[in-house]
Formats: structure tokens, sequence, C-alpha cells
């Protein structure tokens, strides 16, 4: 089976490696993996892409269904997503001479989404101008009738004329819809940062994002929910002080991509943002790494290894980046 080593071995190595773009420039970016590919950014011809590795047969079946889909989808938004069959060569364990199949997606914003919600914090206008981009968005996937499935920030671009363009769209099916979840998610972050500001402006000794009652203790929002402490443990809360996760840990991380490590009778376990348990708290040690959206966990001497779904890796030897190698967020480059 492919591994990141060999595709990293193989981006070190075009000219050899490729079939047909042997041209491509890679500057050692971060290789992350994730439940279907292995990614990384590349340059051809000055031109920046994702490159996407599939890891498994299912993910080739992902990425043939969203290619078979944005033939019939008229936006500029849906990027001209390929496969290229049999482009990557390498050579497994056992000295055999093989291939594998490679998506390319190109890249053409200038400015990631998160450096855009980073200056909208500090200045009213911009947060506007980004709530706007945002309605823009959705009222564009309603009329292509696509839902993403995977709308997050850090899958999000801007371009010069502030407008927001998804990137890793192989998750993407037809029927709107199914973003709406997350598009509230991303206007809650926008408002409670402007909801922070005002607060700081007006009080300076006060550190909370917004002023909710009824609680011991309140943190900061994180990802449009805030982690707060009851009489009961700790849970989470909305920006309007409506509970998502009943206040029942002993202990609670904040959200990062969707998941929170909680301590449940000294147990520890990974919640995602509706409260339910994707590892239950049964662990000695747990450990979640949000940039490749993996989890360590510790139980009865044994480690193990878990994908950002819960599911058990059973090879533990399988190479994976690191959170010290692996990169926060995509930072879009600029397009030629």
């Amino acid at each position: 089976m492919v591994t990141i080593s060999n595709l990293r071995n193989a981006l070190a190595n075009p000219a050899d490696s490729f079939r047909t773009i042997k041209e491509i420039v890679w500057d050692n970016a971060s290789i992350i993996r994730s439940t279907y590919f292995a990614e990384t950014r590349i340059k051809i011809g000055n031109y920046p892409y994702l490159l996407y590795m599939p890891l498994t047969s299912v993910a080739t079946h992902r990425a043939e269904l969203f290619c078979k889909l944005k033939r019939h989808l008229k936006s500029s938004l849906v990027p001209p997503m390929r496969i290229m069959r049999d482009e990557m060569l390498y050579t497994d364990t056992l000295g055999n001479k093989l291939s594998c199949d490679i998506l390319l997606e190109p890249l053409s914003c200038t400015m990631a989404y998160s450096d855009a919600v980073a200056n909208a914090k500090f200045d009213k206008s911009e947060a506007g101008s980004l709530l706007t981009a945002i309605d823009t968005l959705e009222k564009e996937l309603i009329s292509i009738d696509v839902s993403l499935n995977n709308l997050r920030k850090e899958n999000l671009c801007i371009d010069e004329n502030g407008l927001l363009h998804p990137i890793r769209w192989y998750h993407a099916t037809k029927q709107a819809g199914g973003d709406q979840e997350a598009f509230k998610q991303l206007r809650n972050e926008i408002l409670c940062n402007q909801q922070e500001l005002e607060v700081k402006d007006s009080q300076q000794s006060y550190s909370t994002p917004v002023e909710l009652d009824g609680h011991i203790a309140i943190r900061t929002v994180s990802e449009g929910l805030i982690a707060v402490e009851d009489e009961s443990g700790w849970g989470f809360v909305d920006c309007n002080n409506n509970y998502v996760v009943e206040s029942k840990y002993g202990w609670v991380s904040d959200f990062k991509e969707g998941r929170a490590e909680v301590e449940l009778n000294g147990a520890m376990g990974l919640i995602d943002k509706m409260g339910n348990h994707v590892l239950e708290p049964i662990y000695d040690i747990l450990d979640y790494n949000h940039i490749s959206g993996l989890s360590r966990a510790k139980i009865n001497g044994s480690w193990y290894l878990f994908d950002y779904s819960g599911v058990e890796i059973q090879d533990l030897s399988t190479e994976i980046e690191t959170e010290e190698d692996a990169e926060p967020e995509y930072q879009a480059q600029e397009a030629p």
C-alpha cells in the first residue's frame, strides 16, 4: 500500500516519480494526513496546487464522484479538480515497482480565511464584509444545489474581491442544505469576536468574550462555543448562553476542528460539537491532534491510535505527521 514516505520521496524527485507532471516544485511543505488522503502544497509552473494522494480505494471513489458532479456545476467557485490515473510511481517495501493516482486542485486565492477573520476581529467594517461574503457563498451553493459537507475555516480562502472560495471539494455532494450548521458556526465566530471587542473596549479588565450569567467560570469563544463551569461540572454553551454540551465533565479542552478532550470520573474521552462521544471517556491518557485529526489513547497500559471519526487504526506503524511537522492551517499562496 502506498505510504506518506512514498509521496515524500516522489515529491523530492519529481522527474523520476511522475509520469507527466515532472515540473512539480515542492518546498518541503507539510504533508497532512486525513482519513482519505495525504495532501501537500506544490507548484506547477509557479501556480499553486493542492496535491492529494488517495490512501484508500474509498478516497479514489469519493474523488471520482466529485469529478462526475462538477461537470454539471456552472459556478466559478468550483475548481477544475482532476484525477491523474497512475501518475505517481513508487516502490513498495518488497521492491515492487507500482503506481497510484493523484488528485490536483488549483489554488487561486491570496488570503487564508483565518487571516480575514483575524482582521475582522478589530474592524467592524471588515466583519460586515466577511459576513456578507459568507452570505454570498451560501447563496451560491444553494443556486448550484451543492453541499460541501466539509465547510470549515481552514477549508476557505478569500480573493482580492472579498469573495470566499472553498477548497478540498472532494466531500461535496448534490443537494444544498447540508452546510447550514457550518455556516452558522462561521457567522457565530465573527459575531462573538465583535462582542469580545466591544466588551474589551468598554471594560479593559473584563477578559471573557461575552457576558454570560449563571456560571462559576467562563472561557473564551472557540469555534463558536464557550466552555463554562457550573456546580455540576464543565460543559459548553453558545454565544447566547444556550447549552450545547451538558455541564457534567471534570475538565474540558476548548474545541479545535470540531473536537474537544473531556475528563469524566477520572477518565479521558473525546466529544464532537453536539456533545456526542467520539471516543468514550474510558482512557487513562488521550492526546487529540487537531492538525492530523488523529488521537492517541492509553488504556490498561496499551496505546491505540484513532482517526477523526473515532475508528481505531490497526496498523500503528503507519507513518503520520506529528503536530510539530504539520501546519495548523492552510496558508493560501498567491496565484500568478
